[in-house]
C-alpha cells in the first residue's frame, strides 16, 4: 500500500513483537486461530493507544466473537483486494483521528474512566455515550473543551446558542450536571467572577 509501511508476523512468533513496533495503527488479524485471535483481541482492546484491529473471516460467529473482544472492523476472505486496502485505510484514518483526539484538552482522565468529546455533540466515558439532557451533555462539552473557567454568560451563549436564558437557569442545569459528574469522580467548580471548571474529586485517604 502506498504510503504505508507493512510487517507481517506469522502464526509461530510471539505476539508481544507487535507491541513493540513503533506507531502501529491498524492490526489486520488473517489465518489466524479463532481462540487465539480472541485472545489476541481482548489483549489489545485494553491498551491506552491500541491501533486499530481489523480481522479478516468468513465465518460469522467468529466475526462476533471478535467484535466481543473488541475488534474494530471484519471482512471476508473473498473481499476484492482494493477493497481490503481502502478497508485497511479507513481505519487507519480513524485511528489517527482517535490518537488526535486524545492529544486535545476535549479528554479527561477520570477513576470511572475516560471521558471523550466524540462526535459533537456526544461526549463518552470509555466509548459509551452518556446518558445526559442535550443542554447537559452541551454544558459538559464546553467545559471539558475550555482551557480556564468559563463564564456564565458564555456558558448561556454557547448552550441555548443565542436563545435568552436567565443565569438562575444556568446555575440550575450545571447543578444536575454537577450530581452527575461526581459518581464519575468529577467536580463542577464554580469559581467566583471567573466562571465554572472541571476537575477531578480527590480521592479521600483511608
Amino acid at each position: 500500500m502506498e504510503g504505508c509501511a507493512v510487517q507481517s508476523l506469522s502464526a509461530t512468533e510471539p505476539f508481544e513483537k507487535v507491541l513493540e513496533l513503533p506507531d502501529i495503527e491498524v492490526i489486520v488479524f488473517e489465518l489466524v486461530e479463532s481462540d487465539r485471535l480472541v485472545r489476541w483481541c481482548e489483549l489489545l482492546r485494553d491498551l491506552p493507544s491500541r491501533p486499530a484491529l481489523l480481522v479478516v473471516t468468513g465465518d460469522c460467529q467468529l466475526q462476533v466473537r471478535a467484535f466481543q473482544a473488541g475488534a474494530d472492523d471484519c471482512i471476508c476472505e473473498s473481499i476484492d483486494a482494493s477493497l481490503m486496502i481502502e478497508r485497511v485505510l479507513m481505519n487507519a484514518r480513524r485511528w489517527r483521528s482517535v490518537r488526535a483526539l486524545r492529544s486535545t484538552k476535549r479528554v479527561m482522565r477520570t477513576p470511572a474512566g475516560t471521558l471523550a468529546v466524540v462526535l459533537r455533540p456526544l461526549v463518552a466515558l470509555d466509548g459509551v455515550p452518556l446518558d445526559l439532557p442535550r443542554v447537559q451533555i452541551r454544558l459538559l462539552r464546553m467545559l471539558m473543551e475550555a482551557s480556564q473557567p468559563v463564564p456564565v454568560g458564555e456558558l448561556a451563549s454557547g448552550v441555548w446558542q443565542g436563545e435568552l436564558v436567565a443565569v438562575h437557569t444556568v446555575h440550575t442545569q450545571v447543578a444536575l450536571l454537577r450530581s452527575r459528574l461526581e459518581s464519575l469522580g468529577i467536580r463542577v467548580e464554580h469559581i467566583r467572577r471567573a466562571g465554572y471548571v472541571l476537575s477531578l474529586l480527590q480521592r479521600k485517604e483511608a
